[in-house]
C-alpha cells in the first residue's frame, strides 16, 4: 500500500490585512503596497512595493511617491507598537486597509507570503516584498481599461439605468469583418471609453489613436448619423506623482489627440476622474 504524505497544518494562527494605496484620489485604482501582520502578539507593517520600482510607474514623480509610502509605513509601525492588525487605521487619505484575515503560519515570513499571495498581483512569491521592474512593466493595460470602463458604466447607469444595455455592444464596421466592441452604442451615440496612462504613455497614446480610428470608421459606416466620440480619462496634471516632464508629455498628447479627432470629425472628451468622464458620456448620450 502506498503511503500518502499530507503535511500538517501550521500550529500558529496569525492575522493580516492588505495595505492599498490610491495614488490618484477618487480614481478607484489601487496598488497593494504591503500588509500588516500580527503573529504571536507582535504587529508589524511590511512594505512590498520597493522604491526602485516606482520610476517604472511614476517616472520623475517617483521620489514624491516614495516619500508618501515611507511616511505611511513609519506611522503604521508606530501604531503597531500598541495595536493588533485589526485595530490599525489608515494614516492618510488615499491609504486603505483591507479586511482582517486569519491564516496558519509558523513564521512571520510565511504570514507575509500568504498575505501578498492573497492580495497582490505583483508580489514575488519567492521573496515577499521584493518586486522586479519587469513585473510592473508587464502589467495588463487592457485590464486597467476594462476596470475604468466598468466604473464609468456604474456611475452612468446610477443616473440613467436605461443605458445599461448600451455598454459593451458589438458592431460590424465593414462587411464580413470581425465585429468591434464599443464602450457605448446607441442610435444617438457610438463611443469608446479609454485611458491615457502616465506609465506607458506611448503605448496608451497609440491605443487612444486606435480608438479614434475605430470610432471614425463607425461614423462612416453609420453615414454620419448620430455622434461619434471617444471619452478619455487621464491622470490629473496637478497630481503629486507626476513630474514636470510627465505633465508636459501628457498635455502634449492630449493636444495632439484633440487635433487628430478634429480632423477625423470625431468628438474627443477628456476627464481627470471617473466622475468627470461619466459626466462627459452622459452629456453625449
Amino acid at each position: 500500500m502506498n503511503t500518502v504524505f499530507v503535511p500538517a497544518l501550521s500550529q500558529t494562527t496569525g492575522a493580516w490585512r492588505a495595505i492599498y494605496w490610491e495614488p490618484v484620489m477618487s480614481s478607484g485604482e489601487r496598488l497593494c503596497v504591503g500588509c500588516v501582520t500580527t503573529l504571536r502578539g507582535v504587529t508589524k507593517a511590511h512594505r512590498s512595493l520597493r522604491s526602485n520600482v516606482l520610476p517604472c510607474l511614476y517616472g520623475a514623480g517617483a521620489e514624491n511617491a516614495d516619500a508618501i509610502l515611507d511616511r505611511t509605513f513609519a506611522i503604521l509601525n508606530k501604531m503597531a507598537e500598541t495595536r493588533e492588525a485589526e485595530s490599525i487605521r489608515a494614516p492618510f487619505i488615499g491609504i486603505h486597509l483591507g479586511d482582517t484575515s486569519i491564516a496558519h503560519a509558523n513564521t512571520e515570513s510565511d504570514l507575509i507570503q500568504i498575505a501578498l499571495l492573497m492580495s497582490s498581483s505583483i508580489c514575488n512569491l519567492a521573496d515577499p516584498g521584493q518586486l522586479e521592474a519587469h513585473e510592473i512593466a508587464s502589467d495588463d493595460s487592457a485590464q486597467i481599461n476594462r476596470q475604468f470602463l466598468t466604473r464609468v458604466k456604474a456611475l452612468v447607469t446610477q443616473r440613467r439605468p436605461e443605458f445599461e444595455p448600451n455598454f459593451n455592444v458589438e458592431a460590424k464596421l465593414l462587411a464580413k469583418k470581425r465585429p468591434v466592441r464599443f464602450g457605448f452604442l446607441s442610435d444617438r451615440l457610438v463611443a469608446h471609453v479609454g485611458l491615457l496612462q502616465a506609465a506607458g504613455l506611448n503605448r496608451t497614446m497609440r491605443n487612444a489613436r486606435g480608438l479614434l480610428t475605430e470610432v471614425r470608421m463607425a461614423r462612416v459606416a453609420r453615414e454620419g448619423a448620430g455622434t461619434s466620440a471617444v471619452v478619455l480619462g487621464h491622470p490629473p496634471l496637478l497630481s503629486a506623482t507626476l513630474g514636470t516632464k510627465e505633465r508636459t508629455a501628457i498635455a502634449d498628447c492630449l493636444e495632439e489627440l484633440y487635433l487628430e479627432a478634429q480632423d477625423m470629425e470625431v468628438e474627443l472628451r477628456t476627464g481627470e476622474t471617473d466622475e468627470s468622464c461619466a459626466e462627459e458620456l452622459l452629456a453625449l448620450a
